[in-house]
């Protein structure tokens, strides 16, 4: 299971808008997670490597490697985000609770796994799913959820 808390700053970095996660396996840091507010992209430096979410269009999300490869892609429908990974389909809604989003195989009733907050006075975001997803495609799911609070937040101040 990979963990997700939100990074120190500097000084200088105090007034950035973009939020900042260090992702974790066990207490081994793996890399980080900058997600961009304004552009609704990410990078993601993971052991070394770098990937990139674009937001490509209106409500398409799209992972790719450093090389420019789309890993994956996520289109977006109110709050459900369906999602294709190679020649696989998943659906990511919000599960169980509604700190928690669930990752069904498309057409699946069983969730594969989770991602968000185990409770609600943690900073600290959860991605609960198989290894054989890989850590760039967890944290692809965390940036979606974190857009979609993203979006509720600035719906409820406007």
């Amino acid at each position: 299971m990979l963990v997700a808390r939100p990074s120190k700053r500097s000084r200088k970095e105090l007034a950035g808008t973009d939020s900042r996660f260090d992702i974790l396996a066990g207490e081994r840091v793996l890399g980080r997670l900058s997600s961009d507010r304004k552009t609704l992209g990410a990078t993601l430096s993971l052991d070394g490597q770098t990937f990139v979410v674009e937001h490509t269009r209106p409500d398409r999300y799209a992972l790719e490697d450093a090389d420019g490869r789309i890993l994956a892609v996520a289109d977006q429908t109110g709050e459900v985000f369906q999602i294709t990974r190679g020649d696989e389909q998943y659906r990511f809604a919000k599960g169980r609770s509604r700190l928690l989003f669930d990752l069904r195989a498309e057409g699946g009733r069983k969730p594969l796994g989770s991602v968000g907050q185990r409770g609600f006075w943690t900073l600290k975001m959860h991605m609960d799913l198989p290894d054989a997803f890989g850590a760039p495609f967890q944290v692809f799911l965390l940036h979606l959820l974190l857009g979609l609070i993203a979006q509720r937040s600035s719906q409820l101040t406007d």
